[in-house]
């Protein structure tokens, strides 16, 4: 993923998938961090479009810190009963975003 695309999203705060916006709030630097270590260690899988991490407790762990951390309509994620039972399409994408925008501040600086 282009960094200026994700540069983009963090600037906005928004991110769009299949015409549903999520907000993106702040998180703590103790949770970037834990979020930017699993982005790093998955990285390859995503470039690689294996999905093999889903479902281990190490991702179920990241997901409730990014469920904390995205807004829809007004509400976190992790607020919303069965929110992706009714937009499955969105999961992936959502997730693969909120890896890269919050561990964004940490990439600024590498190639």
């Amino acid at each position: 993923m282009d960094k200026a695309i994700i540069g983009r999203i963090v600037e906005s705060g928004e991110i769009e998938i299949n015409d549903r916006i999520y907000k993106i709030t702040k998180m703590s630097h103790k949770n970037r961090l834990k979020i930017f270590g699993y982005f790093s260690s998955i990285r390859t899988n995503l470039q690689n479009n294996d999905m093999s991490y889903l479902g281990t407790d190490e991702f179920l762990k990241i997901q409730d810190i990014i469920f904390k951390h995205v807004l829809f309509n007004d509400s976190t994620l992790e607020r919303i009963d069965n929110h992706f039972d009714k937009y499955g399409a969105d999961f992936l994408q959502l997730i693969a975003f909120s890896l890269m925008a919050f561990s964004y501040p940490f990439m600024q600086g590498l190639n």
